[in-house]
């Protein structure tokens, strides 16, 4: 039964618990997803990073950088092994289940605009696993080719 959402609007899932349960392992395709973006835009995952894992291409490096982050997030490695560049794209890729990945602060960016073919993403990434809180701190290659935006390789530096 539709409910009234707090600006009258009526909405479906205003009730629903959220949930990251994947429909064909993509996001929260049956319900409108509204848990906060795992990127830190502070826009509903849904209309923000399920896009791009859904098939929207990424505009700019960074936007591929944030769905990449939201992708480990919300456990897509599927996605990240499509949007990794061919030339060291890994065979398989499994994602630690006792890493959560809960904040990304991006610090620069170098080219990787609309008009470019390479781009520098710096950031911090956040987490926690069973050993504690961490932080991955990473300034990210990307190419593009094709019109379409992919990670090619990073400089990494573990702090925990």
């Amino acid at each position: 039964m539709p409910t009234r959402s707090p600006t009258g609007r009526l909405d479906k899932t205003l009730d629903m618990p959220i949930s990251l349960e994947r429909d064909g392992g993509h996001g929260c395709r049956r319900y409108r997803c509204r848990m906060r973006c795992p990127c830190g835009t502070g826009l509903p995952y849904g209309e923000c990073c399920e896009l791009l894992h859904l098939g929207t291409p990424a505009p700019t490096a960074e936007r591929l950088m944030r769905s990449r982050f939201s992708a480990f997030a919300v456990n897509l490695p599927d996605y990240l092994l499509e949007t990794w560049h061919p030339s060291t794209r890994p065979t398989e890729l499994d994602l630690d289940s006792d890493v959560r990945w809960y904040r990304l602060d991006i610090e620069s960016r170098e080219r990787g605009g609309m008009l470019d073919n390479g781009g520098l993403v710096t950031f911090t990434a956040w987490f926690r696993s069973t050993d504690g809180p961490g932080s991955l701190h990473e300034t990210s290659r990307f190419a593009r080719e094709g019109g379409a935006w992919r990670y090619v390789d990073g400089i990494v530096d573990t702090r925990r």
